[in-house]
This record gives C-alpha cells, structure tokens and sequence, in this order.
C-alpha cells in the first residue's frame, strides 16, 4: 500500500472512530470486528449492567430483549435493513435516572452486520417534557373551558334572576297608598256624617284605624323596596364580577353561541333598567319591525350592551340644560339586503362634541363627569366579538345622540 493510500486510510479510520454515533461491525454470530470511540462508550456501561462480555453485541442485546436478537436471526433476506431506531433503557443504578438508547441494525451480508448505537437520553427527556405540556396544557384548556361554560350559565342565571328582581323593584311602588290617603281625607271631611250613620265617635275609630293600617302598609312597603333594592344592588354586583372574569378568559376559547332573539335581548334589558328610566320621567318609544330573524350570539353578554347603553342614554339627561320633553327611542328592525339587524337608540338628551363620537368607544374615554370609560369600550369589545358594527353620532351639546348596533343574523 502506497503511502496516499495508507494516508487515507488512516483518516477514514480516524474519521469512522470520531463519528459522533456508535458504529459496530459484527459477524452472524454478533462477535464484534470493529468498534469505534462513541460505540465503546455506549457499550461499555450496558456489558456491564448485563454482565455480559463486551465482545459479542448480541450477548448484550438478548439480555434486553430476546426478541430483537430473534428477529436478527431470522431476516431471511441477504441484506437490508433490519430495525430502525429501536428504542431501551438502562438505570445504571437505583438512585441514577434512566439513560435511553436506540439501535438501528443493517444486514451488509450474510456475514457483515452493522449497528448504529445512539445515546437519545436529551432527546427521550426532552419529548417527555413535550408531553408534560401537552397534558398540562389540555387540561388547562379543559378547565378554561369548564370555567367558561360555568360563567355563561351563572351570567345567564344572574341575568334572569336580575330581571325578576328589578320587576319586583318595580312593582313595589305602590300608588294604592296614595289612594288610601285620599280616601283618608274623605273620611276625615265627612267625620260627622259618619258618626250619624254609625254611632258616635264610630267616625273618629274608623279614621284611627284607617290611618294605623296605612302606617302599617307604608312601613312594610318601606321595608320591600329597601330588600329588593339591595337585592338589585348585589345582583348588579354579581353581575359585574362575572364580567370581569368574562374578560380574563375572553378570547382564550371561543364562546358557545346560540340562536337568540334580539327583541328579547332589549326586552329584558329593559326590564332591569325600567327604574332608572321612570325616575327620571323618560318617556320610552319603541318601534319593533315583527318578526325579526334571530342572531347567533351570546344573550348575557348582550344584555350587557344593552343595559349600559340605556343607562348612559338616562344618565345624559340629568346634565341636560333644557326641560323639553326627554325620550329615548329605540327602533329594531331588519336590513335585508345586508343580512343586518339594526338596533338603534336616539335621545333628546345632553348630547356630545361631533368630534368625540369616535374617541368615546376607547379605553378610559367619556363623556360623563363621573363616567370610568369602560362601558362603551367594554361595548365594542362585545359587538366585535358577535362580528357586528357599532356607532354614536352627535349633533352637538343639548343635541341628544344616535348609538347603532349591526348584528349579522341566520
């Protein structure tokens, strides 16, 4: 061999022995013929937890899985592939951690067999610490969603209750006493004539009595409005708390919409905030197109909108410079060659600066003096959300304001 030759030689040795895998050259029997650096370090440690000699590999290997020596015995085949990646694992010792290993076994001949160790224990952890996130990420996905599905349910139950509670608060202001105390001073006008007709000093009883029992009456119904006020009091304050854990997880699984009717939406929202548009003697217009299509969306979270609008469009007028006659409008109705619904809400209340209208939709944005600037931008959140529109425009100061919603329906 010339001296080229033998150079070569040399390098492809050196090159074989620095091959960052384990390469094993066997005969049948599995006596090793050639070993190189990274295959000595591989098969060292398993020879000796196998006590077994380091000189046959399938001596080593059938002491981890007869089968796999069996299946090198029997490839009928003069050459070819006969595993790939086979994958074992080796503690070395009771308090060290698992190693893993994987071999891939090629038949050159019928008396050449080759093996190509690889040490994957980074890779093994690696794919384990994979599959712990995956785990940990399907159950916290699990339990986002069992948190969202809880809240929907809750809000829905709290909005229902919240408008039963604000009818009842409603329908306790009863004008019936008012009633008593005119008959009262009827009574007392004609204290003589009832004496007549019944006895003496009968008249002055049946004005005691009439008075005690309306004392009584006064009191309870005192009683009923201060319970059912707290009540609404601390359902609006469920109410909001569901909201902001709403807006934790918004966006983080996508809500479970249904088929529900916008007039039913304005309806119930209307019913919550009935008071505070009867204390501020509002007249109320509405204009209901009949039989609307329905939307997919969220019915709470609608709500919600609706709610706050009302509330902003009746808080405008205790600003108001003027006593005209004060109304909100609200009109629903179909846009059919959109595939929209409209609904609209228009005041003759204090109105805004034309030049507000877009600002008033962004964070900490007002046009109230003790306003926080989250309603309307907590509102558009919620419309975006159901892939509709929503606007407010304003003529000016003492002018009122238009607010429209667009909303796709089926």
């Amino acid at each position: 061999m010339n001296d080229n030759k033998h150079s070569e030689y040399s390098e492809l040795l050196d090159f074989i022995n620095q091959c960052p895998v384990g390469l094993v050259k066997s005969n049948k029997a599995g006596e090793i013929e050639l070993l190189n650096a990274f295959g000595s370090q591989i098969l060292f440690p398993l020879s000796i937890y196998s006590s077994c000699d380091l000189s046959n590999i399938k001596t080593i290997l059938n002491y981890f899985d007869p089968q796999l020596v069996k299946q090198i015995d029997s490839f009928e085949p003069s050459f070819g592939p006969i595993c790939e990646e086979y994958r074992f694992e080796l503690r070395p010792s009771d308090s060290a951690s698992l190693q893993f290993y994987s071999i891939t076994i090629n038949k050159i001949s019928e008396s050449v067999f080759q093996y190509v160790l690889k040490d994957i224990t980074a890779i093994v952890r690696k794919e384990q610490e994979l599959q712990d996130l995956i785990e940990a990420s399907a159950m916290q996905a699990g339990k986002l969603e069992m948190s969202v599905g809880l809240l929907h349910d809750v809000g829905n139950a709290v909005t229902s209750f919240g408008t039963e509670v604000a009818k009842l608060k409603n329908s306790l202001e009863w004008r019936e006493l008012s009633d008593l105390d005119k008959l009262l001073n009827l009574f007392a006008s004609h204290e003589s004539a009832l004496d007549q007709s019944m006895g003496p000093g009968k008249g002055l009883a049946v004005l005691k009595y009439m008075r005690a029992l309306k004392n009584s009456l006064a009191q309870k119904n005192k009683l009923l409005q201060e319970g059912a006020h707290k009540l609404y009091e601390n359902t609006s304050h469920i109410q909001d708390v569901l909201n902001i854990q709403r807006h934790y997880v918004k966006d983080k699984i996508k809500n479970k919409r249904e088929l529900i009717s916008l007039f039913s939406v304005v309806e119930d929202a209307l019913a919550i905030q009935a008071g505070i548009i009867l204390k501020r003697n509002i007249e109320l217009i509405k204009d209901f197109s009949p039989k609307l299509p329905r939307i997919e969306g969220d019915h709470t979270r609608l709500i919600q909108v609706v709610i706050n609008i009302l509330k902003n469009s009746a808080e405008a007028f205790d600003s108001i410079s003027h006593p005209d006659h004060r109304y909100i409008k609200i009109t629903l109705q179909a846009l059919e060659e959109e595939g929209l619904l409209l609904l609209q809400f228009s005041d003759n209340a204090v109105g805004f600066a034309p030049e507000k209208a877009t600002k008033l939709f962004e964070k900490g944005q007002t046009s109230k003096q003790t306003g926080t600037g989250f309603g309307l931008y907590n509102c558009k959140q919620i419309i975006d959300s159901h892939h509709g529109e929503i606007s407010i425009s304003s003529e000016g100061i003492d002018k009122g304001a238009t607010l429209k919603i667009k909303l796709p329906y089926k």
